[in-house]
């Protein structure tokens, strides 16, 4: 996270609680709606405190967003192990964007990086876009891959096909509540599954047998990923 200069190492903890707090407040209030008092009363400090770990409301937004983005990082670079198989691949893609970021913490900013990144100063606007950018470039290129490959249906068109998985992989933001039986496994192993279905190739129908099959196989090797670089 982005500490305001002279901000002494034994307060980064506490920059964190407030960046935590204010991402709450931000999802829940929005960032217009949300005053410096509202963070500071959350907190438990003065508003002027606030200025001893932050620089501006804006700054904080920023750091806020950041996190939103770890998990499309994070995602970029475990589905890339499944690059030799562009139906693995977006199985991976799929499952993992939901499964890493469907948790309380990245749900707070994702919801603020959809509603009010808007409200960045420019600079660094373009910079969280540009991460979203590349996210979206991604998925497109393994869509033309499997077009490629023949796995994925030849007449979709890659950029509209990345759009409508993204409205998929994304919708549980808005009815999500971590917490209950429903699980980011279980969103994310259903989401998988409906994505191939709606790309796969006749060829790649007849020949695939059972779809979740090929999903659990995927997940059980994603997450082996996930646990190896746990250590």
């Amino acid at each position: 996270m982005a500490a305001r200069k002279g901000r002494k190492e034994n307060n980064e903890r506490r920059y964190e609680d407030i960046v935590h707090i204010a991402g709450e407040l931000f999802a829940e209030k929005g960032f217009n709606g949300t005053s410096l008092n509202d963070i500071a009363d959350s907190v438990g400090v003065l508003k002027g405190s606030l200025y001893h770990y932050i620089s501006s409301k804006e700054d904080l937004l920023f750091d806020v967003v950041k996190v939103a983005h770890e998990g499309l990082h994070e995602n970029m670079r475990l589905a890339e192990q499944f690059a030799s198989d562009p139906l693995r691949q977006i199985t991976a893609f799929s499952y993992g964007h939901i499964f890493l970021n469907a948790v309380v913490e990245r749900m707070h900013r994702g919801i603020v990086f959809l509603h009010d990144s808007k409200y960045l100063p420019v600079k660094k606007r373009n910079l969280v876009t540009k991460d979203r950018d590349s996210y979206t470039v991604y998925l497109r290129d393994i869509v033309a891959r499997g077009q490629k490959a023949g796995q994925f249906d030849p007449e979709l068109d890659p950029r509209m096909c990345s759009f409508a998985i993204f409205g998929v992989i994304t919708s549980y933001i808005r009815w999500y509540k971590p917490g209950g039986q429903i699980t980011p496994h279980t969103i994310g192993r259903e989401a998988a599954a409906f994505i191939l279905a709606s790309v796969e190739s006749p060829e790649t129908r007849t020949k695939m047998g059972s779809r979740f099959a090929a999903v659990d196989e995927v997940i059980a090797e994603f997450k082996g990923l996930l646990e190896n670089e746990a250590g």
